[in-house]
């Protein structure tokens, strides 16, 4: 189903921002068995390659290596316009708190949709 991007415009403290913040990357557990692999996986999900298929059909997170978003604007120009945001704009929240809440929030969104 086709949907749309909408910024947030969230006011906080008098300031309104446009999106949150969110830091997100490739993780690998420590002491994998399979460390050959984990570096594979590394090393793809930091490269174009590797990303751009996820990038050109669902991103919301801008890509932090610059080479991955000069591929998605040669790529996908109308999916890199939605990523442009400043990060430096972004409400970086208090992500402690936030956890605090995280149990309600999902009782109450399996309320809303699971009826």
């Amino acid at each position: 189903m086709p949907v749309e991007y909408h910024e947030l415009d969230m006011e906080v403290d008098g300031t309104t921002y446009s999106a949150v913040g969110a830091t997100t990357g490739a993780y690998v557990v420590a002491g994998t068995e399979v460390s050959k692999l984990a570096e594979i996986y590394v090393h793809l999900v930091n490269q174009p390659a590797g990303l751009m298929p996820y990038l050109t059909d669902r991103a919301i997170y801008r890509p932090t290596n610059p080479e991955t978003f000069t591929a998605l604007e040669a790529e996908a120009p109308e999916r890199a316009a939605l990523l442009t945001g400043d990060p430096a704009t972004y409400y970086q929240a208090d992500y402690e708190a936030f956890l605090e809440s995280r149990p309600e929030w999902i009782e109450q969104w399996n309320r809303e949709f699971q009826g």
